[in-house]
């Protein structure tokens, strides 16, 4: 049963990595980074209306969401998507303080899975 006040569905991201929990500060460090990442990825794409860019970001994080079993993330990536392919600077403005908030549930659930190891 999934609990949507996660973000992360940890049964199914134990899944993913195998239940290696050896693996598990691996995968949270690469999350970090890659989080860290898109975020600015996102952040200048918006500033300089590079919508490409912008799309690629929106498919990094979709591929960010599989990777730790977060089907909010995938969700809010294709909401993403959508503002740059409509090209709405708004939209996609506002959406990026709900993606900060998004990664920063995930990467706080992420160690806390660490934390308790699994």
């Amino acid at each position: 049963m999934f609990d949507w006040n996660k973000v992360i569905q940890k049964n199914a991201f134990m899944r993913v990595i195998g239940n290696d929990l050896n693996f598990l500060e691996t995968v949270i460090s690469l999350f970090q980074e890659q989080a860290k990442d898109s975020l600015e990825t996102l952040h200048m794409a918006l500033h300089s209306l590079d919508w490409q860019a912008y799309l690629r970001a929106t498919h990094d994080l979709k591929n960010m969401g599989r990777s730790i079993a977060s089907q909010k993330l995938i969700d809010h990536a294709a909401l993403l998507e959508q503002f740059a392919q409509s090209q709405d600077v708004t939209l996609a403005q506002i959406a990026l303080k709900t993606t900060t908030k998004i990664l920063k549930k995930a990467n706080a659930e992420l160690i806390q899975i660490g934390c308790n190891r699994g």
